[in-house]
């Protein structure tokens, strides 16, 4: 835990923090300066601070600044004219440093939203954090070519005169901008007539509940998973959206109105006295905002059953109704201390698994076909379940028996540089067997966006998975499965964690690889186990029942709306 806080300090701090560096160097004779700050650059460039475009850029573009600057200063004949273009650096570098604050303020400023009759007004439309962040961002750039300009024509103290200037002038515009839309958004937004517009076009639409989703970019995926199930409870509902960044993804996939609404004075007044439900797929600490409001039923979906902490966090105690899939998911929370009133669990299976084929798949082929699915290294230790780090010795050992691999990675596990380059590593493995063999593996794009998991397990004879969602879903299918023990809790694993029951377990070192593959190709004497352990996981639904009873729960939530109010005061 202690190295991943000491990565995320580095990757917050290394591009100002090499910014003000190259400053300080600029003083040095000509070769240490432009050394020091060059040095400074590349560091920016190979840092993982939140993607190259988003923050490398500007702070890359600050330090070149400076690398202008220091060069001209080292040759400079005195102090005098060193110091103004110093001083311009420094002001230049504050300008870019404040360019993603500048942008959050103003995509704050503002709700957008899609899939509703809204026409936003003129100036509405052209104050867009894209925009501002790109003005601020053109103003640095043409800062910075106009010093290189001024460089060029090796005019010392006129250089020094107007690289200050247009440093100092950079730094002043920008910092008015800042303070102004500060004013709109704390003083103006509430009247803003786009603003104005989309509550009223929510009010038109008369909706029955909410969908609320925060998190990062990725999170959109928790939505997507329950998307069509809200399509087919027939009545109209919106989506909320608390960061800008789950818009994109989210577009092209739904016509349900969606509307992005970063603050909670925003989501409040899109309360209309419709809505009497909230359906919620994560524990974001958004969530708890919104919780709040007494007369609303509030509602726990989560993103997947499974053993992990997520699924037992103590967070759910605070809504109205918690849905699992099976009577695993109500034990879960008790076993673990979390006392949660039996009247509020809902036992409706898992709707995404109506289409998944129960039994072998129909195949010709003599090959076996294997799911692994890796999932991601969570926010520390206590919740890392990732196997990426024995995967290699997992997909050599299926090749080696002959199998044909779909590769399906987590999509959180880009945000682990060793992970990521774990995942990238077997695929260049599957890659070069497949070549070599002619088997038709899969992996990347194939698996995480060309088929959905219920595609991936009908796909696969075995799969070989983590303690998390992925193991659930694959035990509807009835088919054996291996099950990665990466806490290392070997002969306590299926007491603490009932699904390894149904499962062979692969110990974190690896070494019980070959045997629990041999057990899973071949007798599979857990087969018994794996139908008890899947009733109790999932619910026991018949396949046609399995999304007609997630409907009829979630219409009990808002058709009747009575359960916010009777436990208002319980909050």
């Amino acid at each position: 835990m202690r190295l991943d806080l000491l990565r995320k300090l580095w990757n917050h701090a290394a591009g100002s923090g090499l910014a003000v560096l190259a400053v300080a160097a600029a003083p040095l004779p000509r070769i240490g300066g432009v050394a020091v700050a060059a040095a400074a650059i590349a560091l920016l460039v190979c840092s993982r601070g939140g993607g190259l475009a988003k923050r490398t850029v500007p702070r890359a573009l600050a330090v070149a600044a400076v690398v202008v600057a220091g060069t001209v200063s080292a040759g400079a004949s005195n102090l005098a004219a060193a110091l103004p273009l110093l001083l311009s650096g420094l002001a230049l570098l504050v300008l870019v440093s404040g360019e993603p604050l500048l942008a959050k303020v103003i995509a704050s400023s503002y709700l957008e939203s899609v899939h509703l009759p809204v026409r936003r007004p003129l100036p509405d439309r052209w104050f867009t954090p894209k925009r501002v962040a790109g003005a601020v961002s053109a103003l640095t750039a043409a800062v910075v070519a106009g010093g290189a300009a001024l460089v060029a024509s090796q005019a010392a103290w006129a250089l020094a005169i107007a690289w200050a200037g247009a440093g100092i002038a950079a730094a002043i515009t920008a910092g008015i901008g800042f303070a102004a839309f500060t004013v709109v958004r704390v003083r103006s937004v509430p009247a803003r007539s786009g603003d104005r517009a989309t509550r009223e076009a929510v009010e038109r639409l008369r909706p029955q509940f909410l969908v609320h989703l925060a998190g990062p970019a990725e999170s959109y995926f928790h939505l997507l998973m329950w998307l069509p199930y809200f399509d087919a409870l027939g009545d109209p509902y919106v989506i909320v959206l608390r960061q800008r960044e789950l818009l994109g993804p989210l577009v092209g996939r739904t016509k349900t109105p969606i509307v992005v609404a970063p603050r909670i004075t925003d989501v409040e007044g899109l309360l209309a006295d419709s809505v009497r439900g909230v359906f919620y797929m994560n524990n974001s600490m958004e969530n708890t905002q919104l919780v709040r409001t007494g007369r609303l039923t509030h509602v726990q979906l989560m993103h997947g059953d499974s053993d992990k902490l997520a699924s037992r966090n103590p967070v759910a105690a605070m809504y109205d109704r918690v849905f699992v899939a099976g009577q695993a998911g109500i034990d879960r929370y008790r076993d673990h201390g979390v006392d949660i009133p039996d009247e509020r669990f809902r036992i409706v299976g898992r709707p995404q698994l109506q289409a998944t084929r129960v039994g072998p798949r129909p195949s010709d082929e003599g090959a076996p076909v294997v799911l692994y699915t890796p999932t991601w290294t969570g926010t520390s230790s206590e919740v890392d379940y990732s196997s990426l780090r024995i995967g290699r010795a997992i997909v050599r050992a299926l090749l080696d028996r002959g199998a044909t691999v779909l590769l399906r990675s987590h999509p959180y596990t880009r945000h682990d540089r060793s992970a990521a380059a774990r995942v990238a590593e077997l695929e260049r493995l599957l890659a070069a067997d497949a070549e070599s063999s002619g088997r038709r593996h899969l992996w990347g794009a194939a698996t995480a966006e060309g088929m959905s998991l219920s595609a991936c397990i009908d796909a696969a004879d075995f799969a070989v998975t983590d303690v998390s969602g992925a193991a659930s879903d694959w035990l509807y299918s009835g088919k054996p499965f291996a099950l990665t023990d990466m806490q290392d809790l070997g002969e306590a694993f299926g007491e603490r964690l009932p699904l390894a029951r149904a499962a062979y377990r692969i110990d974190a070192a690896g070494e019980r690889i070959g045997e629990a593959l041999d057990a899973m190709l071949g007798e599979d004497p857990l087969e018994k186990q794996r139908d008890r352990t899947r009733t109790y996981y999932l619910g026991g639904f018949p396949p046609e029942r399995c999304v007609e009873v997630f409907l009829d729960a979630a219409r009990e939530v808002y058709r009747s709306g009575t359960a916010g109010d009777a436990e208002a005061t319980a909050k």
